[in-house]
């Protein structure tokens, strides 16, 4: 008991979602420690497909990436879903901070990440990289975001995205941030009327040692893509 949970899907039927377990959720783990199932008051997933991307970090966060069959409720009931091997449901799950810094700023590096992919499943999973820079100030608290979601021949880029938290809360405020495309990508994937990144995380650890946060792209008419990343101060 007592995890919180962040997540990002997407499957053939080009249903999508971001949110998190809303509540503290109770999780269930394989021998390696990825996560097979969580149930919160409101959001729950089961996960009886194939795990792709995995890592855990100071054994208190765990991130990684199901495709294959998942049930579950996502403010509504998904039934049964079976996302591809070029999608997939995209998680963070851990214990939520503890002594949250009330002073001072932190910089976080990326730890680990699952492989973003695309809504329509056409698209290669691509590769993630990108800081975390926090104001744990009162009054300021705020996170500023810069990451790159490069795949074959083009990348969306965060560049000084903003978030926030309340203080001494390890729960992030729901955030959209823009994005920058470069390159080309398949016309899809284009963002012709503009992309933005809505984004979904937490501190997790002692001290906020931690942060971790899913991801959704989306723009007018294009497949959605999803991935999520763990950084460390």
């Amino acid at each position: 008991s007592g995890y919180h949970v962040s997540y990002a899907y997407v499957d053939p039927t080009g249903l999508a979602g971001l949110s998190d377990s809303l509540t503290l959720a109770n999780a269930t783990f394989d021998a390696a420690g990825k996560m097979t199932q969580f149930a919160a008051t409101t959001n729950s997933a089961t996960f009886t497909g194939t795990h792709q991307e995995f890592g855990t970090a100071g054994g208190v966060v765990a991130w990684g990436r199901w495709t294959g069959p998942f049930t579950g409720v996502d403010g509504a009931s998904l039934g049964l879903r079976n996302a591809g091997i070029n999608q997939g449901y995209h998680y963070v799950v851990g214990m939520p901070a503890t002594a949250m810094p009330t002073t001072g700023t932190a910089t976080f590096s990326l730890v680990g990440a699952t492989k973003p992919t695309g809504g329509d499943g056409t698209l290669a999973p691509g590769t993630f990289s990108g800081t975390v820079g926090v104001n744990f100030a009162g009054g300021a608290n705020s996170i500023t975001l810069n990451a790159v979601l490069a795949f074959s021949g083009f990348s969306y880029s965060i560049v000084n995205g903003m978030a926030s938290f309340n203080a001494g809360t390890p729960k992030w405020n729901p955030a959209t941030v823009a994005i920058v495309v470069s390159g080309v990508a398949p016309v899809q994937y284009q963002c012709s009327l503009g992309c933005n990144a809505a984004v979904n995380g937490a501190f997790f650890g002692a001290g906020a040692a931690f942060a971790g946060y899913a991801y959704q792209v989306s723009g007018a008419g294009n497949p959605k893509v999803a991935g999520t990343a763990v950084f460390k101060q």
